[in-house]
């Protein structure tokens, strides 16, 4: 060991004792009179964050720990310059350098998929398409051909790239009511919890995530999401098989964003590692095959069949049979259109309308039975906004008082600024008389978790409050909210 050395190896020692840095002991490029420090761990830097903001510092001879010092105060003035709209952002957001902004969210023009994938695990997939399950994966193409212009429009519409179609023929082939083992559901197979997060239905009446007019929405606003988070499109299809927390725990313990670091060193399962080039095998197949004749021909009348397909909001609820009484559609057709639906009637909630998908010319006879349920208007298949037909969600706060002696229920009300109503309504009091020592739940205020979808605007109308008492209530600096973040709502 020479002179250098034995001097690095003490001043590493010494450092690590005193507990205020981390030094990079295992790195074999490591450039001679060099050290790389990490972030202190207690005072300079959040844990969740070790690669953010870091200090190469050069070590020279006959030095003592002072020339520390200055990188220590730039890095921790660094931290306290931290604005009020990182602190706000997502929880899984905050473990690495932020992505750049994503061209699915600003309204760019959009750009086509480059990915990067080992490619021996492609050829694989690319002899198993053109080999053995050649078979079934044509038969998966003439099928997805029905929905192909449909699931192109709604992408372009949401600026996203087109061939985000091939993730629903590789995970369902576009059946509609596929199943898988972990019990996802529907052509672009979302779980429960997932689909119920990007505006899908599902209950004992209905489940939105078979229906490929609304499963393709939700896909699009989910893929977005994705984008968003992770910053490139291998991370956001592995985290589209896998889940992101899966994804953010391997970047997490593999210190990088990189698609090709995290599958050198097998941080994710299997199935995901093969995910993306599996994708890109279809992709190369698929695109193939829809610019032949054949492929042309079958999404020409797929497009065709769907041109006549609009939809037609509900704000009762009703029943297929009923519908079919009174009009001259037939049960095969209504289901065709509409494979959400798990019973004959159908239960509607006011505040969310269901949207009815049939042909013009159904809707064109059952004009006189619209009319007992909503206004008869048509429309084709473009949905709404979710988020404004969804229902507010308010959990509210309660403070505890306890009575002491002279109180009574108008001192308190009058106390908290509140209706002695009100107050009697929180505790359930029939009457007005109070003892001592006696516990009275008082509401302090709302705490809202926002939604996808959700703004200041839709959140204030919808409370019967305003925008600027909100941002004042929360101390907000930007009038940006994000998803799952929870607000105080003042009463």
């Amino acid at each position: 060991m020479n002179y250098f050395n034995s001097k690095l190896l003490i001043l590493s020692l010494f450092l690590s004792s005193c507990g205020n840095l981390k030094i990079k002991n295992k790195q074999p490029e490591l450039k001679e009179k060099s050290v790389t420090f990490i972030r202190p761990v207690k005072i300079l830097h959040d844990y969740n964050e070790p690669v953010r903001r870091s200090s190469v510092v050069k070590v020279k001879k006959n030095k003592t720990t002072s020339f520390i010092e200055k990188p220590k105060k730039k890095i921790l003035s660094i931290n306290r310059k931290k604005s009020g709209e990182e602190k706000l952002k997502l929880k899984f957001n905050n473990h690495t350098t932020p992505p750049k902004k994503a061209f699915v969210s600003d309204g760019s023009k959009k750009k086509e998929m480059k990915l990067k994938y080992p490619v021996r695990i492609y050829n694989h997939w690319m002899k198993y398409y053109k080999g053995k399950n050649k078979e079934r994966f044509m038969r998966q193409l003439v099928r997805g051909s029905r929905y192909f212009s449909l699931i192109r429009d709604v992408f372009n519409r949401h600026n996203l790239p087109e061939d985000l179609y091939y993730v629903g023929l590789i995970e369902s082939g576009f059946h509609l009511s596929a199943r898988s083992k972990a019990n996802a559901v529907g052509p672009w197979q979302f779980i429960k919890g997932t689909a119920k997060m990007h505006g899908l239905k599902v209950n004992s009446y209905v489940d939105e995530r078979k229906s490929i007019f609304k499963a393709t929405e939700a896909a699009a606003r989910y893929f977005k999401d994705l984008y968003n988070i992770f910053g490139s499109w291998e991370l956001a299809l592995c985290a589209y098989n896998a889940g992101e927390f899966r994804v953010i725990n391997a970047i997490r313990r593999g210190n990088s964003r990189s698609y090709k670091v995290l599958v050198k060193k097998k941080l994710l399962p299997k199935e995901t590692i093969y995910y993306v080039p599996k994708f890109a095998a279809a992709k190369e197949i698929g695109s193939l095959f829809y610019k032949t004749k054949r492929g042309k021909s079958l999404v020409g009348q797929g497009r065709k069949d769907l041109e006549n397909v609009g939809k037609v909001y509900f704000k009762r609820s009703f029943s297929l049979f009923d519908f079919v009484k009174n009009t001259k559609a037939s049960i095969k057709s209504l289901r065709k259109y509409n494979p959400d639906l798990r019973r004959s009637r159908v239960r509607v909630d006011s505040r969310r309308p269901f949207a009815f998908y049939l042909d013009s010319g159904t809707f064109e006879a059952s004009l006189s039975y619209f009319k007992r349920f909503t206004t008869p208007r048509f429309k084709r298949t473009h949905q709404k906004d979710v988020a404004s037909r969804k229902r507010i969600r308010v959990k509210v706060v309660y403070e505890k008082y306890k009575v002491k002696s002279g109180d009574n229920l108008l001192k308190i009300a009058k106390r908290y600024r509140v209706r002695l109503s009100s107050l009697k309504a929180w505790n359930r009091l029939k009457r007005s008389r109070i003892f001592k020592g006696q516990v009275l739940k008082v509401k302090k205020l709302k705490q809202y978790t926002v939604r996808e979808g959700d703004n200041l605007t839709i959140i204030a109308r919808k409370l019967k409050t305003s925008v600027r008492k909100i941002v004042r209530f929360n101390s907000l600096k930007t009038k940006k909210i994000f998803p799952r973040q929870k607000i105080h709502i003042p009463i």
